[in-house]
């Protein structure tokens, strides 16, 4: 037999919407699973991820009435999903100890996006001490530097005077600006500083804004209190 999937009645008015989401306010997750005739173990294995209300509703429920192990259970697939959303993990987040947020950092460097929010999300006590090493092996960390070559190259063919406003990419822009910021707040000291140099490299100009925060923390040392 396939596994069970959850998923959600397409809904058509706005009423219907604001209904929903007011019953998953008031249900509790083990409510919600016995009324499925399922316990919130094979709930979590049928979610489907990319139906928005059902996931919405289910990390709702969860963060309110939720275990803080089902509440780490769940944040651990939601970061089985490329680029998961922080928006739905930091409800989870907030329900968990320290300690329980580690191998969820380490799920997030495996799968997040150039823009780093998962990992941010995720972060605690790694914030600002993690080393270059980690976060070369992160795929993020590729597909930032991509998009940041992937700028370059266009405002070269492109230049400022010439440039057609329809071909902007808003996305990618967001996408580097968050990217960055969040590499700030994340690297270790030497990491920062080889974050910054490979960014150069690949394009930003060396006194870019956007800049600031690798070169804030890749000029602070261990004997800074």
């Amino acid at each position: 037999l396939g596994r069970m999937a959850l998923q959600a009645t397409p809904l058509k008015t706005d009423a219907q919407k604001t209904r929903r989401r007011d019953l998953f306010e008031t249900v509790s997750l083990a409510g919600f699973a016995s009324a499925l005739s399922m316990t919130p173990e094979t709930l979590l294995d049928a979610l489907d991820l990319e139906d928005g209300p059902v996931a919405e509703g289910v990390v709702q429920m969860t963060a309110a009435t939720g275990s803080a192990d089902f509440c780490a259970r769940l944040a651990e697939k939601l970061l089985s999903a490329p680029e998961a959303r922080p928006d739905r993990l930091a409800p989870l987040i907030a329900r968990l100890e320290p300690s329980a947020l580690a191998p969820l950092f380490r799920a997030a460097l495996k799968t997040d996006g150039p823009a780093f929010q998962a990992v941010l999300a995720c972060a605690g006590a790694e914030l600002g001490a993690v080393s270059f090493g980690e976060l070369e092996a992160a795929p993020g960390l590729r597909a930032l530097t991509g998009l940041i070559a992937a700028a370059r190259d266009e405002a070269e063919q492109h230049p400022p005077n010439r440039a057609d406003p329809k071909r902007a990419d808003p996305r990618r822009a967001a996408q580097i600006e968050q990217g960055l910021a969040a590499l700030g707040v994340l690297a270790d000291a030497a990491a920062a500083a080889a974050l910054r140099e490979r960014f150069v490299d690949a394009g930003l100009p060396a006194l870019d804004p956007k800049l600031a925060l690798l070169s804030f923390n890749a000029a602070l040392t261990a004997d800074v209190t």
